[in-house]
């Protein structure tokens, strides 16, 4: 996971698509401790760390309602004649934890789910932001990935894996790795236990949500985890030297494109003093110049300031002063 070329880009900056991955793992690891041991504790953890996905982002919902599906389809593949009330605290508590935030939406914007005008709220008068805004940008993030037939949809969850490219929106924006195709040919040399089939299942419930929504790279990190699960396993049980040694080549590779786009900047000019870092920060981060001149107009710290910021990327903290 942490060779993932994404996961090294995301790794620098402060981004929340890590920190939403880690919820929802945590979240997975727990539903299916729950089916091992039947205990209501760790549905309940499930839901707290499904919450804590949907209090990060947004998509911690519609995951959420995903691990509640395979709770339901866990019970009919054990064919148990009765399901235990109990399941309905993983979806329950992830509400609970995510309900304060929807309330401070409520009451920031008019909205609970702001940007995005579900419901029959009404928004906040002088907000830079409306109805068809908010539709706009579910337009543009609909718009990354291979193509809007259903065939490139069908066929996203390998070409992922094949055609990523940073800062390409028809590529994905973004770079995994062919190390990941390994598992689907892994998975058809061994037999595979009820949990692993279930593991199989969520991924590829996850991977096809993913191709019918938004097919940006980020949005799917949440899924590597679980494929990097799978083909460890899958490697172990099938113990063929041949495919283990691909797998490291792979591997290998994902960490020199990781390593590449981390350095693309040229930190060592920097690190040996040979540029100052007001010119590494401008030669690599976009509306750096804004943010200095920002820093200009507050001027002394002791005194709040309102920035109006000019564009949507969350480099507030490249201001010296609170605002």
């Amino acid at each position: 996971f942490l060779s993932v070329p994404t996961v090294v880009q995301l790794s620098s900056i402060a981004y929340v698509d890590l920190v939403f991955a880690f919820y929802a793992f945590l979240a997975f690891g727990s539903l299916f401790e729950y089916f091992r041991e039947r205990s209501a504790v760790w549905l309940m953890l499930s839901g707290l760390f499904a919450g804590g996905s949907w209090a990060v982002k947004y998509t911690g919902m519609q995951y959420t309602m995903l691990l509640f599906v395979l709770v339901l389809l866990e019970h009919l593949i054990s064919r148990r004649k009765k399901i235990s009330p109990f399941v309905l605290l993983l979806p329950l508590i992830s509400f609970v934890v995510v309900f304060p935030y929807l309330v401070r939406n409520w009451v920031a914007t008019g909205w609970p789910l702001f940007p995005f005008n579900l419901g029959p709220f009404p928004l906040t008068s002088g907000l830079n932001w409306d109805i068809e805004r908010g539709s706009l940008f579910l337009k543009w993030l609909s718009g990354f990935g291979s193509g809007g037939d259903l065939v490139d949809k069908l066929l996203a969850p390998i070409l992922v894996f094949v055609r990523g490219e940073f800062g390409n929106l028809d590529r994905f924006d973004g770079v995994a790795g062919p190390v990941f195709l390994l598992v689907p040919v892994l998975l058809l040399l061994y037999k595979k236990s009820r949990e692993s089939w279930l593991i199989i299942l969520f991924t590829v419930l996850l991977i096809y949500y993913w191709a019918f929504t938004t097919q940006q790279l980020r949005f799917l990190l949440p899924v590597l985890p679980i494929l990097a699960y799978l083909l460890a396993e899958g490697l172990q049980r099938v113990g063929k030297r041949p495919l283990v040694y691909r797998a490291w080549a792979l591997v290998v590779w994902n960490l020199a494109v990781g390593a590449n786009e981390a350095f693309k900047g040229n930190p060592a000019r920097f690190w040996t003093g040979r540029e100052s870092r007001e010119q590494f920060l401008t030669a690599r981060v976009m509306g750096y110049p804004l943010y200095q001149e920002s820093n200009k107009v507050i001027g002394e710290c002791g005194r709040v300031a309102k920035v109006f910021l000019v564009n949507m990327r969350n480099f507030g903290y490249l201001l010296d002063c609170p605002w």
